[in-house]
Parts: structure tokens; C-alpha cells; sequence
């Protein structure tokens, strides 16, 4: 967990990522135990604010509280005054969430669900408040609160994000930007892979840009490509490198393949078949190209050659 500053200031910006064991005593509030030193090194436990109540607590000194208590405790006409300045002027805290689909989601914002929805933040029109379960202080969300999560929508987890919590979030999506290329060799081949990767799977498998648009050189892109993207497409498509083979489009008639025959897995094969008595099946046996193992060895003009079937050369 961080405190980030990325378009807002850097102490009214935060920054967290949600993960399997994440915990509402994490995110909002909770027990920590703490070595007492007076006490001959026991243990005592003492109530921690998490980085949901520590964004909510600046966002209340922004609208010029001295505490969010003090927020909570204001009267509702001057409450609602303070928080729609604050709005209005862009005195407003940020909180990111990374990978919002890969904690319990539920059981992190708990009863803090329904205080999220816009119509019942603090200086709303239906503002709402609770009694946080630790510390039994009156708690509410003010309204110059930003919240955002982000995902990857390719993510097999993405079923698991709560209904409730989609009811409440805008949804944006953001597809690959072909825009700030520092080459254009490198958009023109994540264009290509990005229609053959629709047109096999859907528009949330694609590539992102962040994987090639900084790559300048030919050897820059093929690394990329060597590094990342294939072993990505083999996740995508395991055990079928003939649909790999597709959405890099070469065949068995391109000059430089990413993908040559393993002639030794092929022998093998064949001769299991004769000896067991099988029935040949239409199997390929394809492996990465040996000469990909080492990229440092390749000239810059092998380089270029191995993208052209991507630039359709």
C-alpha cells in the first residue's frame, strides 16, 4: 500500500491494491498489536485506520474541518455548504484502487457499500452515516472523495466482482491506444495482433499498448515480442500454437518464423505411433525458433526481418 500524487496533490492523492487476503481491518479500520516496551515487551492491540478512513479524514480537512468528527458532527445546511465549495473549488482527495476484482470486495467495504453511492455522501441530499464496528465513532464518506478502481477486464476473476458494487461505480472502458507510438512499425504490428486476437477471442484479450509503444528499434520490438507478448499468447492459447502462429501471422512459408517444427518431438512421435500400434493423429510440433533464445546474437537486419510477416512485408 502507497500514498501516491499523480494529477492531484501528493498528500490528498492515495494509492492501494486489493488482493485475496485483503481485509476490511486493512481498508477501513482494525486491531493492530503493537510490543508495549514499558511492559516488558507484551502485547497490546490498539485500533489502526485503514487507507479508506485516512482519505476520507483529508478530504474533511480539505472542506475545512478540523476532523472528520467534526464533519460528521456539523450541522447539515453548513455541512452541505463546506462540501459543495470543496467540490467546487477542486479541494478533492483521490483514492485509486488497483485490481479492484482481486480482493473480496464485499467483505472489504462491508457496510460501507451503500455510503460510497454518490446521493449519500457527506453534504449530499440523502446523506448517510454509520458506527464503524471498532472504534464506535459516526462515520460518513464525504462528498469530495474521488474513488476509482481499475482492472483488466481479460481476467478470469472479473465474475467475482460484486453486483452491489457495480451498481454504484461508473463503468469506463479503456481500449489499447494506438496514438503515442514511438514507431510506427510497433503500432502497425499491435494492430494486426490485436485484430486477429478479436477476431479468435474478443476485445478484452487484447494487447495493450504499454508493451510496444516506447519500443523504437526493430530488436526493441522483437524483444518485446520475444519477452512478453508471446509468452502471453501461449497463456492465451495453450496448447494450440497454430492459433498462436495465426495471430502472429506467419505460416510455414514465412522467411524468419517466430515458431519453427521440433524435429526431435516429431521423430519421437512417429515412431510411438508405429511401435504402439496408433492411429497418426494430425498433431504439430511446434517450438519457439532456437535462434529467438538469444537475441544479443542477432543482427539489427535478422531483427527487421523477423517482423516482417507482422508489417505484412
Amino acid at each position: 500500500m502507497q500514498e501516491i500524487g499523480h494529477g492531484f496533490d501528493e498528500d490528498n492523492a492515495f494509492a492501494v491494491t486489493f488482493h485475496q487476503s485483503f481485509s476490511y481491518e486493512e481498508f477501513v479500520e482494525g486491531l493492530k498489536p503493537v510490543m508495549d516496551a514499558e511492559d516488558e515487551g507484551e502485547i497490546r492491540y490498539q485500533i489502526e485506520d485503514g487507507v479508506f478512513k485516512r482519505a476520507c479524514e483529508r478530504a474533511a480537512l480539505l472542506a475545512g474541518y478540523a476532523s472528520l468528527e467534526e464533519c460528521v458532527e456539523d450541522e447539515c445546511e453548513n455541512r452541505k455548504a463546506k462540501m459543495s465549495a470543496a467540490v467546487g473549488s477542486g479541494m478533492c482527495v483521490l483514492l485509486s484502487i488497483d485490481e479492484v476484482n482481486r480482493g473480496n470486495v464485499a467483505a472489504i467495504f462491508g457496510e460501507l457499500i451503500s455510503l460510497v453511492e454518490e446521493s449519500k455522501r457527506l453534504g449530499a441530499e440523502n446523506e448517510m452515516f454509520l458506527t464503524l464496528p471498532y472504534s464506535k465513532t459516526r462515520f460518513g464518506v464525504p462528498m469530495n472523495l474521488w474513488l476509482v478502481g481499475t482492472m483488466n477486464t481479460a481476467d478470469r476473476s472479473i465474475q467475482l466482482l460484486d453486483s452491489a458494487l457495480r451498481r454504484r461505480f461508473r463503468f469506463r472502458e479503456m481500449l489499447p491506444d494506438y496514438g503515442n507510438f514511438a514507431s510506427d512499425d510497433a503500432r502497425q504490428i499491435l494492430q494486426n495482433i490485436n485484430a486477429r486476437l478479436r477476431c479468435l477471442l474478443n476485445k478484452d484479450s487484447q494487447i495493450g499498448h504499454s508493451y510496444l509503444m516506447k519500443a523504437k528499434t526493430p530488436r526493441e520490438i522483437l524483444e518485446a515480442l520475444v519477452d512478453k507478448i508471446i509468452p502471453l499468447l501461449e497463456e492465451y492459447f495453450y496448447s494450440d500454437i497454430e492459433k498462436v502462429r495465426f495471430v502472429l501471422s506467419e505460416d510455414d512459408e514465412t522467411e524468419s518464423p517466430f515458431y519453427t517444427v521440433d524435429k526431435e518431438a516429431k521423430q519421437a512421435y512417429d515412431e510411438f505411433v508405429v511401435k504402439g500400434d496408433l492411429t497418426d493423429e494430425d498433431r504439430n510440433f511446434y517450438g519457439l525458433n532456437p535462434e529467438l533464445n538469444d537475441l544479443d546474437s542477432l543482427e539489427d537486419e535478422d531483427c527487421e526481418t523477423y517482423l516482417g510477416h507482422l508489417l505484412g512485408k
